[in-house]
């Protein structure tokens, strides 16, 4: 995900393309210098396959402050949703964007947890029923063994006959490649794999050492007109801290202080007598942090509410209140 405070040029948005961007990846741009009315709202959706990956928007501001949508790159989760450059975000995972910085949507959008992401945004472009189908091809860098697993599983539709994929590893060398679950696999190394068993592809990716080229065909979704009344109403929020921009969005910050330092103490007198052990996985996603403060997240950097800067957002423990 990627937000810009200018218009950017297209060999800017290029720098950085998600893993699985075809050679020359493509991506789209417009000038967002004149603002665009007459669109209706419609809800767009589409999978992380995992908390970290990159749904591949670029975003910016445009003249009336507006959150725009001003390149989508074709191989990323994004591009399946029916979302289109020129579209105006107004609310992600019920988070509103109104008055926001492309930041805080990029952030949004960069935390939301795996699985379904939802987008409501003003689009201007006719939705096409059905959908498209885009043909993408990836590269698997497997090792030179064919004992390597690439981390992907394959079956047969019941209907048509065609093989897709319906499970990708994290971390695995498919899901670096950018492969998707139900991506049907057209051909492999060159070789044809239409309405073939999928033991045939599941075989040929085995006994494949190196490169593996997967041609794929990747279906698209279009965006579903809703009623705007929908929308979120915005909570009240309180200004900005002093001196510091509007624009942004308040949250958490998680960070060790005394409490922490007490459950700590706490927890090693526990283990020391035997009986308790020390698992932080499951608090929040704040790891052992027990101590919380309010903050102020925009452009990248966060603020408390005296106005000073705690941090960029890469080395705080920032969080949205309402997540």
């Amino acid at each position: 995900i990627y937000y810009y405070e200018h218009s950017p040029t297209v060999e800017a948005m290029k720098v950085g393309a998600p893993s699985g961007t075809t050679t020359g990846g493509t991506s789209t741009s417009i000038s967002t210098s004149t603002s665009i009315s007459g669109g209706d709202l419609y809800s767009f959706k589409f999978a992380k396959p995992y908390r970290t990956a990159n749904v591949g928007i670029i975003l910016q501001n445009n003249k009336d402050g507006d959150v725009c949508v001003t390149g989508i790159y074709e191989t990323a989760p994004a591009a399946t949703s029916g979302l289109q450059v020129g579209d105006i975000i107004q609310e992600i995972n019920n988070v509103s964007m109104k008055g926001r910085k492309a930041s805080v949507a990029t952030f949004v959008l960069k935390n939301a947890p795996k699985g379904e992401v939802i987008v409501l945004a003003t689009s201007f472009h006719k939705q096409q029923r059905g959908g498209l189908t885009l043909s993408l091809s990836f590269q698997i860098n497997k090792p030179l063994s064919k004992k390597a697993v690439v981390g992907i599983s394959l079956r047969n539709h019941d209907v048509d006959g065609n093989i897709f994929v319906t499970k990708v590893k994290e971390g695995g060398l498919a899901a670096d490649s950018g492969i998707a679950v139900n991506d049907i696999i057209q051909e492999i190394n060159g070789i044809s794999m239409v309405k073939k068993d999928s033991s045939v592809a599941t075989d040929a990716i085995k006994e494949a050492i190196g490169k593996i080229t997967v041609l794929v065909a990747r279906p698209t979704q279009q965006g579903t007109r809703v009623d705007p009344n929908i929308l979120s109403i915005p909570a009240f929020e309180e200004a900005p801290p002093p001196g510091v921009e509007g624009g942004g969005i308040w949250g958490i910050v998680d960070y060790f202080g005394p409490m922490t330092i007490f459950m700590a103490c706490f927890l090693c007198f526990a283990i020391f007598i035997g009986g308790i052990s020390c698992d932080c996985s499951n608090n929040g996603g704040r790891g052992c942090k027990e101590d919380s403060k309010k903050g102020y997240m925009i452009d990248g950097m966060v603020y408390n509410k005296s106005g000073k800067s705690i941090g960029v957002i890469d080395s705080v423990d920032f969080r949205l209140a309402e997540v």
